[in-house]
């Protein structure tokens, strides 16, 4: 079973890929009509767009990860890559937070790990560079797996048998 952590980044990369292919015909039916200042206007969207993926890829790649469950194991993984292992015959630590996941959507998510890890609740946003990033950005990648909290996830998580995680404890 395969649990992506968040599928928004898909539907914004599907949406700035069709306003490319939108930007790419109309540069076409301009040189059709001989109308320089639309061809200027689409080869300018379609670069601005360009850059615009190309931020979002790499400021987001986090929530590109997703999560094998398999034979007694969760297995988080980044296009393929393997990041962490965590085995479920072992002690789990986990904590449950609800994080801004776009623009304007917050959803929650659970954070678990082998290990004891320390988590400070977090409600704003982050304006200043020097304050804490919240744990969706933060969370250790090789040590931690990220799962979104939801019915589909609480099906193969057996939380009441894990250990919870205090707000400051480590």
């Amino acid at each position: 079973m395969k649990v992506w952590l968040s599928k928004k980044w898909q539907y914004e990369l599907l949406t700035i890929f069709c306003i490319q292919v939108l930007c790419i015909i109309t540069g076409i039916l301009s040189l059709l009509g001989y109308r320089g200042i639309m061809l200027l206007l689409s080869i300018y969207g379609f670069v601005l767009m360009t850059f615009v993926e190309i931020i979002l890829l790499c400021s987001c790649h986090r929530l590109f990860t997703y999560v094998s469950v398999e034979n007694g194991f969760y297995k988080s993984y980044l296009f393929k890559k393997c990041l962490c292992v965590i085995d479920r015959s072992k002690p789990i630590y986990y904590v449950i937070f609800s994080a801004q996941e776009g623009m304007f959507s917050k959803r929650e998510f659970i954070v678990i790990s082998n290990e004891p890890f320390a988590y400070e609740e977090k409600h704003s946003l982050r304006i200043f560079p020097w304050e804490k990033k919240p744990l969706l950005v933060s969370y250790d990648i090789k040590k931690q797996i990220a799962l979104p909290y939801s019915q589909d996830t609480l099906s193969f998580l057996k939380i009441n048998e894990w250990k919870s995680v205090a707000k400051g404890t480590q």
